[in-house]
C-alpha cells in the first residue's frame, strides 16, 4: 500500500508540473515573482493562563506521630520513609516497575497527582501525534514537495545560464535526496543520480559526521537518525530523515572572507534564492509549493524543535527589499546585488539564538536552512555554559536548565556538588542567560512545543513561598522538584526503543490481578469530608500545561493532522487538567473537594490507561562530552518514583501516595557511553546507577 501510495504521488507530481509556474515567462530571462507571505506564527494560538491568587494556607505543623495519620491502612512503610515523613512531609522510593497505573491500583491510599505524571500524560499524547503526523500528512506534503522542487530547479537550470544554471542544477541534487529518503523508487534527472547515491546512503547509515558529497563541509550524519516510534515506521522513519536533511544542510552566506570562499558564499547564496524562487513559482496539489512548506515547516518547529537558522520568511524578505517583488533569474548572475542581498541577509535576526554569545550560530554557519535548524533548548543552554563561554568548564549538568530558568536552589547545588564555584565565568553567565531569557519563554512556546514544556515545568520550581502546603516548604521539595522537572524533559527529548505510543494495553505492568480485582484509592462518590485524593497544588504550571495541550490540539486539528481517536485522547487529558486545577485551587483555599474531583481520582488508573500514558519506558538524552577526559554525559529516566507525603485535609492528616518520572545523570567513557537499548536493558535488571546526590534529601536510595 505505501509504495503504491508513492507511486501515485510521483505521478500526481509529474502531472501537476505541466502546468506553467506561477513566475510565468520562458527563455533566459524569466521574471520570478514572490508571492506575499504572512509572518511566522505559532503552531497555533496560545492563550496565556490568567492570574491566580498567592497560596495564603495557615502555617502547618506537621505530626510528630505517625499514629493520628489517616490512609495507612495496609501501607507498608520502612523506619527511613516514616522518618522523612514526620520531619518534612515527603519522600520518595523506586517503583518496583515500568507502570504508573500499577502503582496507583496497588495502593490503597488517596492518590497523589503529580504535576510530572500529567506531563508525561501530555507529552505521550504528543508522541503519539507527532508518530501519525509523521507517517501520514507530513510524508505525503514532503514527498510531493521535494519531487516538485526537483522539477522546478530543472526548469530553471534549463532557463537560467551560467553561475545561476549551476546553482539551479545543484538544486536538483539538493532536493533529489530528500526525494529519494522518502521514496526510494523516485525518478531523478540522470546528472545527479550519482552524488544523491552518495548522500543518501550517508544519511540512511547516520553513524558519523562526514563531507558532504552535495556541499563539500562537514554534516554530523548521526543527527539523521530516527529513534523509538519514529525508527519503528518505515514511513515514519523517511519521514524524519528527510526532515533532518533539510535541516541540517544550509546554504551558507559567508563562509569565509577571502578569495574561493568569497565566491563559495555567491555561490550557495544563488542556490538558496533559487530555492525559495521556486517554493514561490511551483504548484503542488492544486495549491501552492508554499503551502505545503509552511505547513510542514510549522510542525517540524513545533515537534522537533526546527526552529534556528534563516527561513524561507527571512530570504523571501531580503529578496524583495533587494530584487523586488518581480526579478530576472539574470540579476542573480550580477555579483554587486548578490552581495546586497548577503549583508542584507546577514541583517537578519532569523537564525540567532535567544542566549547570548556562543549560544549564537556561528557565522560561518549562517544560511538558509529549508526546515529549519535544528537547536533544542538544553543544547543552546549547555553551549552558553560551558568552554569557551565559561573558561575551563568543559562539560555541563542537568541543573544546568532549572538554572537558566531562575532556580537557585539549582545554582546551589551546582557550586556545592559540581564545582560550579571554581569557574569565575559561570554565575555572571548563568545572570546573562536569565535576563536573556526570562521576557522571551512565552514567545518561544508559542512556536516550539520542547519551549512549551520548559515554560509549564518552571513554574514547579517553587522555593519557600508561604501559605502552601506542609510538604512543600522544605528544601527537599526544591530538590524534588528540579528531579521532576528534568525527568520530564528526558522524557519529551530523550531517545526511547521499543516504544508503541498507539498502544494502551498497559504493557510492563508488574504485579498481579485486573483493575476490577484491585480496591479503588478513593472513597465513595460524595464523600468529600474524606480526602479522595490530592494533587500537587500548583495552578499556575497547572494552567500553562492546559494551554500548551489546547494549543497542541488545534494546531494539528486546523493541519488536519489528528483524526477523531486521537482528538478525544486530547479532550480527555484537557478534562482532567482543569479538573486537577479546580482541585489544585481548592486546596490552596482549604475547600473540600467536590464530586467531580472525587471521580477524577477515584478514576485515575482508567485515564492513564485511555490515554497511553500507564508505564514510563525509559529514555536516554546525551548532554556532553569531555574531549580532554575522554567522557561523556548522558541523562536518562529509568523506573518511575514513589511519592509519599502527609496532606491535611479538612483538620485531618493524611498519607498519600503517588507516581513520578526518575532521573539519572551517566558518565562513561567515550567508547562504553549507552545507547538506549542497553539503558532500558540495565533499568529492566534492575542495575541502575544510583540518583543524583542532590536527590538524597527525599529520594531513599543505597548511596
Amino acid at each position: 500500500m505505501g509504495r503504491r501510495l508513492s507511486a501515485l504521488i510521483c505521478l500526481l507530481a509529474a502531472a501537476l508540473l505541466t502546468l506553467p509556474p506561477l513566475g510565468g515567462g520562458c527563455g533566459g530571462e524569466e521574471t520570478i515573482e514572490l508571492l506575499p507571505l504572512q509572518e511566522p506564527s505559532g503552531f497555533s494560538v496560545y492563550l496565556p493562563p490568567g492570574e491566580y491568587q498567592a497560596p495564603s494556607l495557615p502555617a502547618q505543623a506537621l505530626p510528630s506521630t505517625f499514629s493520628a495519620v489517616r490512609g495507612v491502612q495496609g501501607v507498608a512503610l520502612s523506619p527511613e520513609e516514616i522518618k522523612l515523613l514526620l520531619q518534612q512531609g515527603l519522600a520518595a522510593t523506586s517503583a518496583e516497575g515500568l507502570s504508573l497505573r500499577r502503582l496507583y491500583l496497588d495502593s490503597q491510599a488517596p492518590p497523589l497527582v503529580t504535576l510530572d505524571l500529567l506531563a508525561h500524560a501530555f507529552l505521550r499524547l504528543c508522541r503519539e501525534a507527532e508518530l501519525e503526523a509523521a507517517r501520514g500528512a507530513l510524508y505525503e506534503d514532503l514527498l510531493g514537495l521535494s519531487l516538485a522542487l526537483v522539477q522546478r530547479s530543472s526548469e530553471l537550470a534549463e532557463d537560467a545560464r551560467g553561475r545561476t544554471a549551476e546553482a539551479a542544477r545543484a538544486n536538483q541534487a539538493f532536493f533529489g535526496v530528500g526525494a529519494r529518503l522518502l521514496d526510494p523508487s523516485c525518478s531523478l534527472p540522470p546528472e545527479a543520480e550519482e552524488v544523491v547515491a552518495r548522500e543518501v546512503r550517508l544519511v540512511e547509515e547516520a553513524e558519523t559526521v562526514e563531507v558532504s558529497p552535495i556541499f563539500g563541509y562537514e554534516l554530523d550524519y548521526r543527527l539523521m537518525r530516527p529513534d523509538g516510534a519514529l525508527a519503528e515506521d518505515p514511513r515514519a522513519a523517511a519521514f524524519f530523515r528527510a526532515a533532518a536533511w533539510y535541516a541540517a544542510a544550509v546554504m551558507r552566506i559567508r563562509p569565509g572572507e577571502e578569495g574561493a570562499l568569497v565566491e563559495l558564499g555567491r555561490k550557495e547564496t544563488r542556490q538558496a534564492a533559487l530555492a525559495v524562487a521556486a517554493l514561490h513559482t511551483t504548484r503542488l496539489g492544486g495549491g501552492k509549493a508554499l503551502d505545503a512548506w509552511e505547513r510542514v515547516w510549522q510542525t517540524c518547529r513545533f515537534f522537533l524543535s526546527m526552529s534556528g537558522g534563516l527561513s524561507v520568511h527571512d530570504y523571501t524578505r531580503a529578496m524583495r527589499e533587494v530584487l523586488g517583488e518581480r526579478f530576472s533569474l539574470a540579476d542573480l548572475e550580477d555579483d554587486g546585488k548578490l552581495d546586497r542581498l548577503r549583508e542584507r541577509l546577514l541583517e537578519q535576526r532569523g537564525g540567532r539564538s535567544s542566549f547570548p554569545g556562543p549560544g549564537e550560530e556561528s557565522e560561518i554557519r549562517r544560511g538558509l536552512h529549508l526546515l529549519g535548524e535544528r537547536r533544542s533548548p538544553d543544547r543552546s543552554i549547555e553551549e552558553a555554559l560551558t568552554d569557551p563561554a565559561v573558561a575551563g568548564r568543559r562539560v555541563g549538568c542537568g541543573l544546568d536548565l532549572p538554572g537558566a530558568l531562575g532556580s537557585q536552589r539549582a545554582l546551589s547545588n551546582i557550586d556545592k556538588l559540581y564545582g560550579g564555584g571554581d569557574y569565575a565565568d559561570l554565575g555572571e553567565r548563568m545572570e546573562m542567560l536569565r535576563r536573556s531569557l526570562a521576557p522571551r519563554i512565552s514567545q518561544l512556546a508559542a512556536g516550539d512545543l520542547s519551549w512549551g514544556l520548559i515554560e509549564s515545568t518552571r513554574l514547579m520550581l517553587t522555593e519557600g513561598a508561604e501559605g502552601l502546603p506542609a510538604f512543600m516548604l522544605s528544601p527537599a521539595w526544591q530538590d524534588r522538584c528540579l528531579f521532576a522537572l528534568l525527568g520530564a524533559w528526558v522524557s519529551w527529548r530523550g531517545n526511547g526503543v521499543g516504544e508503541d505510543t498507539g498502544s494502551v494495553s498497559g504493557a510492563g505492568a508488574e504485579g498481579s490481578g485486573t483493575a476490577d480485582e484491585q480496591p479503588s484509592a478513593a472513597q465513595p462518590a460524595g464523600t468529600t469530608d474524606v480526602l479522595p485524593g490530592y494533587v500537587e497544588p500548583n495552578p499556575p504550571a497547572l494552567a500553562r500545561l492546559i494551554s500548551l495541550a489546547d494549543m497542541t490540539e488545534r494546531g494539528l486539528r486546523d493541519r488536519g493532522m489528528l483524526d477523531e481517536r486521537l482528538g478525544q485522547r486530547f479532550r480527555e487529558l484537557g478534562s482532567l487538567l482543569k479538573v486537577m486545577l479546580e482541585g489544585a485551587s481548592r486546596e490552596l483555599a482549604g475547600v473540600p473537594f467536590g464530586e467531580e474531583e472525587a471521580a477524577a481520582f477515584r478514576d485515575l488508573p482508567e485515564f492513564l490507561e485511555s490515554l497511553g500514558a500507564d508505564d514510563a519506558k525509559p529514555r536516554l538524552l546525551g548532554m556532553g562530552e569531555d574531549i580532554l577526559e575522554g567522557t561523556v554525559l548522558q541523562a536518562a529516566t529509568g523506573r518511575p518514583v514513589v511519592y509519599h507525603a502527609l496532606v491535611l485535609y479538612q483538620g485531618a492528616w493524611y498519607y498519600v501516595r503517588g507516581g513520578g518520572l526518575s532521573y539519572y545523570e551517566l558518565r562513561r567513557p567515550e567508547g562504553a557511553a549507552l545507547d538506549s537499548r542497553s539503558w532500558g536493558g540495565l533499568v529492566e535488571e534492575g542495575r541502575e546507577p544510583l540518583p543524583p546526590p542532590w536527590t538524597g534529601t527525599f529520594l531513599l536510595a543505597e548511596r
